[in-house]
């Protein structure tokens, strides 16, 4: 793939995936590329990878439902489109934990110097109104420690 744009890598889905341009599913690409743009600045091929597994699932969601069961539970299916596309996506969501625990791994440390120890609160001379204890609500006291 030459780059991480949204064209090239929704034509290579679609070269990956072997669907027709007009299909519905790779219509809904665009949008499921721009819902995952928080990806890209994890790790460059994330966006890409998270794209293709809902690609994925869209697909076997809707293969599904031609997947029969007989009388004992064993699955009968006409193609393997649903073994090769299952396959598919454990590939793709495999390399998106890798991805993830590299990009995780390459992070920078929290370093610096600490420069305030405690809250800093205001002091206004005036009792919390949030605070029950010193709210002045009857049957509380007015002390945490007693009344």
């Amino acid at each position: 793939m030459q780059g991480f744009d949204k064209t090239s890598s929704i034509q290579q889905l679609q070269e990956e995936l072997h669907l027709q341009a007009n299909s519905p599913i790779l219509q809904t690409a665009p949008q499921i590329w721009d819902s995952y743009v928080d990806k890209a600045g994890v790790f460059p091929r994330l966006q890409f990878l998270y794209t293709k597994r809902q690609l994925l699932d869209t697909l076997l969601a809707r293969v599904a439902e031609n997947v029969n069961f007989d009388e004992i539970g064993v699955k009968q299916d006409d193609s393997d489109i649903t073994e090769h596309w299952m396959g598919l996506r454990t590939v793709t969501h495999d390399e998106i934990v890798r991805l993830e625990e590299v990009a995780r791994s390459n992070r920078a440390p929290a370093v610096g110097q600490i420069t305030q120890v405690r809250p800093e609160t205001p002091l206004t001379g005036r009792p919390d109104p949030g605070n029950p204890f010193y709210a002045g609500v009857p049957g509380t006291c007015r002390w945490p420690f007693g009344k």
